[in-house]
């Protein structure tokens, strides 16, 4: 994303040579930091929503073909090979392939499409202790390569 890094100014003195006010002057600018991470990470989120399912949007010849197969065959639209190459394009269907760079924003984009979705019984999808533990990994690695300090 071009609009932005993170940038941080959270450095508490490391000694005993720090007033209360100084502290307290410390422990605000962090908060401000969490926030400014925090607001990074909702800006992401918010792009993976606007991109959410684009690819049924940029070929929505192929995704309304795909619809009408799968009713004249009389299978699930999920089984049809439209909606596997979809699977190859979109992140938010982790419990159908898990990219390698996954993060936490897939799993909130999966688990509110997930919701949204009206044809569906609205299950929760399933996903692995892994994945889960690679998209929190991921995040952080993310996030991490998205700070600048401040000087």
């Amino acid at each position: 994303m071009a609009d932005d890094k993170a940038t941080v100014r959270y450095n508490i003195p490391q000694n005993d040579d720090i007033s209360k006010p100084q502290l307290a002057a410390c422990l605000n600018d962090y908060k401000e930091d969490v926030m400014e991470g925090m607001r990074w990470l909702c800006r992401r989120a918010m792009r993976a929503a606007w991109m959410h399912d684009r690819s049924k949007l940029q070929d929505l010849d192929g995704y309304f073909d795909a619809i009408q197969e799968a009713k004249s065959r009389g299978i699930d639209v999920h089984d049809t090979e439209w909606y596997g190459e979809h699977y190859l394009k979109e992140r938010s269907h982790l419990d159908r392939r898990v990219p390698d760079d996954v993060n936490l924003i897939d799993v909130l984009e999966c688990i509110v499409a997930a919701i949204m979705e009206k044809e569906t019984d609205q299950q929760l999808p399933e996903l692995s202790a892994e994945t889960l533990q690679k998209a929190y990994a991921n995040t952080f690695k993310l996030l991490q390569a998205n700070v600048e300090k401040a000087e």
